[in-house]
């Protein structure tokens, strides 16, 4: 039983090469793949229907395949082909988010100061641990506004009325501390 293959005797690393999907409605008469260990078999591989996956930099990071023990020589249908299309889209989106989402998190394993999310009323929706390592306490923000939080701040009503202003016209601020 073959169980994985190296790119070099694939068919999907020379799908994940291509521009196009790769479609072979039987390998065993391929001339490219008819020697490869898993088409060879009797009981190999026949039908392949391969997709490129590539980051929306254009670097290209695998493919997305289906793969059939018996020959199809009606390959796949319109809608067949758009739903592998889609399911590509998706899945290179779900990498691009984990990618991102990595990046993220070591910039925030890295940031000397705390960065928060918060949703459109202005809550704190999130902390980054290293608040937490600054003696912040994230249960005391967590579903509040800045200026409802018990934090003992300092800062007078006109500060957090004039800080909620510019947070409602979308300006950026700076040198907001916390004491």
């Amino acid at each position: 039983s073959v169980s994985q293959t190296p790119a070099a005797l694939s068919v999907c690393g020379v799908t994940y090469r291509e521009d196009a999907p790769l479609i072979v409605p039987d390998l065993s008469r391929d001339n490219r793949f008819k020697d490869y260990p898993y088409v060879a078999r009797e009981d190999g591989n026949r039908f392949y229907a391969g997709f490129p996956m590539r980051l929306a930099c254009g670097t290209s990071i695998g493919s997305l395949c289906v793969i059939d023990r018996k020959v199809r020589e009606a390959a796949l249908d319109d809608a067949q082909l758009a739903s592998m299309q889609s399911l590509t889209a998706l899945a290179v989106r779900i990498l691009e988010g984990r990618q991102r989402d990595a990046r993220l998190t070591d910039y925030l394993g890295i940031a000397s100061d705390w960065i928060w999310e918060q949703d459109d009323q202005f809550r704190f929706t999130y902390l980054s641990r290293s608040a937490s390592d600054n003696g912040i306490r994230i249960g005391d923000f967590l579903g509040k506004s800045r200026w409802d939080a018990a934090c003992g701040n300092g800062e007078s009503a006109q500060f957090w009325a004039d800080h909620r202003r510019a947070l409602e016209a979308h300006e950026p601020f700076r040198d907001l501390r916390f004491r």
